[in-house]
């Protein structure tokens, strides 16, 4: 290899990673000022074990941790919110990948629910094969329009159903535009919309995040 490919090759990783801090700054910047708009404290980067919900929720059962970056901290009533960028890594030495998502997290004594875990279907032949291997999803008789929309798991299925109404589910279809994908566990909340989240969408984030808290809290 001669070094002129060498130099260019070595130019553009550098341009890479100078392209790559540049966005990532710009982001964090953004996120502060969100934080200031919102009155909510932010950290730049917090332990994913200091995370609500950390020991509990699937969303941090997915691959290696990494840590959580533009991390805000807020109080809505009762409910502590917690908005980060979330990142984890799938696969190990060479065949290692990284992916981000942001989620918004709610912590309250208000509710308990049971493990659940609700996403938009995907593709519908991939989410049958799913379901003929054994692959969870608790589906209603007379809910085609939310079986339609989402998948739906949990570890206790008579208490998700119980959580689940005709009310809760007619809510969730109403938003189904939106691509929730939700999880709660105990007195812990997760809502992303499917990856990383654009910064002045923050507070249509914590908006949702909280009326799903008032429909199962009130089961409608």
């Amino acid at each position: 290899m001669g070094w002129a490919l060498i130099a260019v090759i070595v130019a553009l990783g550098a341009a890479t990673l100078w392209v790559v801090a540049r966005f990532d700054a710009q982001r964090t910047a953004a996120w502060r000022r969100v934080a200031d708009e919102l009155g909510y404290e932010f950290v730049d980067r917090v332990p994913t074990a200091e995370l609500p919900g950390a020991d509990i929720l699937k969303a941090f059962d997915r691959g290696r941790w990494m840590g959580a970056r533009n991390v805000l901290k807020g109080v809505e009533g009762p409910a502590r919110v917690t908005l980060c960028d979330y990142r984890y890594s799938i696969g190990s030495a060479r065949n290692t990948n990284s992916d981000h998502v942001t989620l918004c997290l709610v912590e309250t004594p208000e509710i308990d629910v049971p493990t659940c875990y609700a996403r938009p279907q995907m593709v519908p032949f991939f989410d049958a094969i799913g379901k003929l291997v054994g692959r969870q999803n608790i589906e209603f008789e007379d809910g085609h329009a939310f079986s339609g929309a989402y998948v739906l798991e949990g570890t206790d299925e008579d208490a998700v159903r119980e959580l689940f109404s005709a009310a809760v589910r007619r809510f969730f279809v109403k938003h189904k535009s939106k691509r929730w994908v939700f999880e709660g566990a105990g007195r812990a909340l997760c809502l992303s919309y499917a990856g990383r989240t654009e910064p002045h969408q923050a507070t249509s984030l914590v908006a949702d995040a909280l009326e799903i808290l008032e429909a199962l809290r009130t089961r409608g």
